[in-house]
C-alpha cells in the first residue's frame, strides 16, 4: 500500500452521541483491525474504547493479544495485555508449534503476532490487535503469502510529543522504584525519534488518526471518541 492510499485523519473530538454502522467486513470476510502508533499515543485505550462499543452494537469483534520478550511496562500485565516469551527456546517452540505466526523482532528482542487472529477469523470474528509498525509489516506480508481473503484495516495513532509525555508520566504514577524511573525516563527521551519513524511509515497505513490530549475532556474520553471516529471513517 503505498503514501497516495493513506487517509489522513487530524481532528479534535467532537461530543456528540453519533450513531455508527457496522462495516467490518468485505465480501463475508471479517477484516483483521490492527491498532498501531508511537508510545503513549493511545493504542490501549481507544483499542479497548473500539471493542466495548462495537460490543455493545453486536459486531462480533475479539480482542487479541501478541507476543514479546520484553520486561512489562508500567501498567501492563502479562497474560492480559500481551503474551511473554521466556527465552529463545520458548520463542523457537512457539513458532514451531504454530502459536507464533508472525516472527519479529528489534535488535535482539524477540516478537510475534499469535496465531489467535487466525483462530478469531475461522470463527467469523473481527479481531482487533495492537501492534508495531513492523508487526503490521510483517502481518502484510503474510496476509499477502497466504492469499488470505480477508482485508488489513490498520489505524495509525499518533499525538504530539508533549501530549505522549505527559501521558507516559500520568500512567507511571507516583512511588517507582530505580528501575522503573530508569525505564520511564528511557521511553521519554526516546519519544521524538520514535514519533519521527512513525512520520515516516505512514505509507503502510489505511488510516492515520490524530489521538490528542484536549482541554476540558478526559484522556478516556478523548479515547473513546477516537475510536467512535475510526468506526464512522470505516464504515
Amino acid at each position: 500500500m503505498n503514501a497516495a492510499t493513506v487517509r489522513r485523519h487530524d481532528y479534535t473530538p467532537n461530543i456528540d452521541n453519533g450513531d455508527y454502522r457496522l462495516g467490518f467486513s468485505s465480501d463475508n470476510y471479517p477484516f483483521i483491525t490492527a491498532f498501531v502508533g508511537h508510545t503513549a499515543s493511545g493504542k490501549n485505550r481507544v483499542s479497548d474504547a473500539f471493542l466495548s462499543q462495537m460490543m455493545e452494537k453486536g459486531s462480533p469483534v475479539i480482542g487479541v493479544i501478541n507476543h514479546k520478550d520484553r520486561s512489562s511496562r508500567i501498567g501492563e500485565i502479562p497474560g492480559v495485555d500481551y503474551h511473554p516469551i521466556d527465552s529463545a527456546e520458548h520463542y523457537l517452540r512457539l513458532i514451531n508449534e504454530g502459536r507464533i505466526v508472525v516472527p519479529y523482532g528489534h535488535g535482539t528482542r524477540m516478537y510475534g503476532l499469535s496465531r489467535d487472529f487466525l483462530t478469531a477469523l475461522e470463527q467469523g470474528r473481527v479481531p482487533v490487535m495492537m501492534t508495531d509498525a513492523q508487526g503490521l509489516f510483517g502481518l502484510l506480508n503474510y496476509a499477502s503469502s497466504q492469499q488470505l481473503q480477508n482485508r488489513v484495516l490498520s489505524f495509525m495513532l499518533h499525538t504530539t510529543q508533549k501530549d505522549a509525555t505527559a501521558r507516559l508520566y500520568e500512567r507511571a504514577g507516583q512511588n517507582l522504584t530505580a528501575e522503573q524511573l530508569d525505564e520511564l525516563n528511557s521511553l521519554v527521551r526516546g519519544l521524538q525519534d520514535e514519533i519521527e519513524l512513525y512520520r515516516e511509515k505512514e505509507g503502510i497505513f489505511r488510516h492515520v488518526l490524530s489521538n490528542p490530549t484536549v482541554a476540558g475532556v478526559s484522556w478516556i474520553e478523548g479515547a473513546s471518541h477516537t475510536a467512535r471516529r475510526a468506526f464512522d471513517i470505516t464504515s
